[in-house]
């Protein structure tokens, strides 16, 4: 079932045996309060005409004032696993 995500993020192997525990573990909370916020900083800047770099470095600024707003504890690995989850989400919208 969790592999599912690795698919969706289109990593695996060390990669992914790394980033499990981040995400289902001590990290799953703050990751599921973040997400959707995530999710809007993403959309809203999706049709800027920054380079998708700047999009990237924009979103995760925004989401780590989100987290100290919100007093969720959150290092940069799970903030930027929120901006690259959100990122996909949208991309299989489309």
């Amino acid at each position: 079932m969790k592999n599912w995500l690795a698919k969706l993020l289109g990593i695996g192997g060390v990669l992914w045996e790394f980033l499990r525990p981040l995400i289902f573990g001590a990290g799953a909370e703050a990751l599921e309060e973040l997400l959707p916020h995530a999710e809007s900083v993403v959309e809203s800047l999706a049709d800027s005409p920054q380079s998708g770099e700047e999009k990237r470095a924009a979103a995760v600024d925004a989401l780590k004032k989100v987290a100290v707003a919100a007093g969720v504890a959150a290092g940069t690995a799970v903030i930027n696993l929120a901006v690259e989850m959100a990122v996909a989400k949208m991309r299989a919208k489309v």
